[in-house]
């Protein structure tokens, strides 16, 4: 359970009531002073883009384990996007732009990927990411 919440008695199958010093979820009570701690932590979405350069030795093998990779990605839990678009000039470059729904979600992400197959065999790809976050 997150912190700050307390039981409440009253239960509303789930659905969000509005108090004027208070938010109610299920059987569960939030005062008002806690609810943006409580959304940043939880709801605030985290954006990664940039690009990847892939060494020329290493790029069929990239190539093949992204399809792979993106098709995991998209089957994780928080996951909203997730795109890997090869550049249209430089062949070893490819633009990446992902989106998950909190930061747990997104350290999750990381953390299958370090160790996967794919973090394995992009270990010597040059990554250059922005990360943000936000609602």
């Amino acid at each position: 359970m997150p912190q700050n919440l307390t039981s409440h008695s009253s239960r509303t199958n789930n659905s969000w009531l509005f108090a004027p010093s208070s938010l109610i979820l299920a059987n569960y009570y939030l005062p008002l002073s806690g609810v943006l701690n409580f959304r940043s932590s939880v709801l605030a979405k985290v954006i990664l883009q940039g690009f990847i350069i892939v060494p020329e030795s290493e790029l069929d093998v990239v190539k093949s384990e992204l399809i792979i990779h993106k098709k995991l990605t998209l089957k994780e839990t928080g996951c909203l996007t997730f795109t890997v678009t090869p550049d249209e000039i430089n062949p070893y470059k490819f633009s990446v732009y992902e989106e998950f729904i909190n930061q747990e979600a997104f350290d999750n992400h990381q953390a299958r990927v370090k160790s996967s197959k794919w973090g394995n065999i992009t270990k010597n790809v040059e990554r250059n990411y922005q990360i943000n976050s936000g609602s």
